[in-house]
């Protein structure tokens, strides 16, 4: 799967995809905290993400196992996981599915605040007619929890993927009819992922 220009491609609707946020993990590399709660310049990393998006004509799901209350308060809905025990990303996105109401949408990490505010568009506008999924490559990796789907055509395949016991992202969007797309045109600290608490530091601390 090799990163590839953006080719302008538009899913077939025009509608607005909706816009999943991932917020249900452990935090387990940042002391068990709710990392979607966590504070930077008084906003949390969700809020803070969300507020660099255009969200005003697109729905709003966040993935939340703890804390559901508060993410209400960000979005249109909640959703918790379906299956127990923090169970990965890939069962946040499962959980997220069930409440997508537009044939694409797009899903991103509540753990990386600098997101590009053209990023939503430019996932959906690389989904070309024969992908199911389109992943974001930001020229020295994949970043696959930044990604865009056919919201009736994956979920299936995710769940039996999920069935199988499986749990690697990258190896699920393998499975599927999957693009890249090539991130290299944004900035390099586009991509600065929050996982640890002097990550958070550094972030804090940068002009």
């Amino acid at each position: 799967m090799a990163a590839s220009a953006p080719t302008g491609n538009l899913p077939e609707s025009t509608e607005e995809p909706d816009l999943v946020v991932l917020a249900g993990g452990a935090g387990t590399r940042m002391g068990n905290a709710d990392k979607g709660l966590v504070q930077i310049a008084g906003l949390s990393l969700a809020e803070t993400l969300l507020s660099r998006l255009d969200t005003r004509s697109r729905r709003v799901i966040i993935s939340a196992n703890r804390n559901q209350q508060h993410y209400q308060k960000m979005c249109d809905q909640v959703v918790s996981d379906q299956r127990s025990g923090f169970a990965g990303p890939l069962a946040g996105i499962e959980a997220a599915l069930t409440a997508v109401k537009s044939p694409v949408c797009v899903v991103l990490p509540c753990d990386m605040p600098g997101l590009p505010s053209d990023l939503p568009a430019a996932l959906a506008g690389r989904l070309g007619h024969d992908d199911n999924a389109v992943y974001l490559h930001d020229g020295a990796r994949p970043q696959p929890l930044c990604l865009a789907l056919r919201s009736a055509a994956v979920r299936q395949s995710l769940s039996d993927f999920l069935d199988r016991g499986e749990r690697s992202v990258i190896r699920w969007l393998e499975s599927i009819q999957a693009a890249a797309l090539d991130g290299r045109h944004w900035p390099e600290n586009s991509w600065v992922n929050v996982n640890r608490p002097q990550e958070l530091e550094k972030l804090v601390a940068r002009p």
